[in-house]
């Protein structure tokens, strides 16, 4: 149970971490209770976007990358932007929905994939427009 607890607190952390940043860029974002979704996003350009927030708290000791739980995707639609947060760096990565990296099971992200967080977010949001 104490498990349970742990792992659903990196998860909120991680979703506020990521929300505050997309903020911060000028846009609307507010968190949803939905199976397929995270949150919704109102664009700068008022155009409406779905977010899935991915949390990892740490890297263990015996990986050199993140690992993300990124359940069986093939079966439903996924979001149309995901965010990876590094919650130990305080680092998110953003992709597209469709970016191939996703992988079904598990994701796993380089440490050096965060480097760029701002600049690869408003690539990713501008690749909507």
């Amino acid at each position: 149970m104490h498990d349970q607890l742990a792992r659903a607190s990196v998860g909120r952390a991680g979703e506020y971490l990521a929300l505050s940043r997309i903020s911060r860029a000028g846009h609307e974002c507010t968190l949803v209770n939905n199976n397929a979704d995270d949150a919704y996003i109102k664009t700068t350009n008022n155009l409406l976007l779905t977010l899935q927030i991915k949390t990892a708290g740490f890297i263990p000791l015996n990986y050199k990358s993140y690992s993300f739980h990124t359940r069986n995707l093939s079966k439903q639609k996924r979001s149309d932007i995901w965010a990876f947060v590094a919650l130990d760096i305080e680092k998110i990565f953003f992709c597209r929905g469709d970016d191939l990296s996703i992988k079904s099971g598990h994701t796993r992200l380089r440490p050096t994939m965060f480097l760029n967080e701002k600049t690869l977010m408003e690539e990713v949001f501008n690749s909507f427009f």
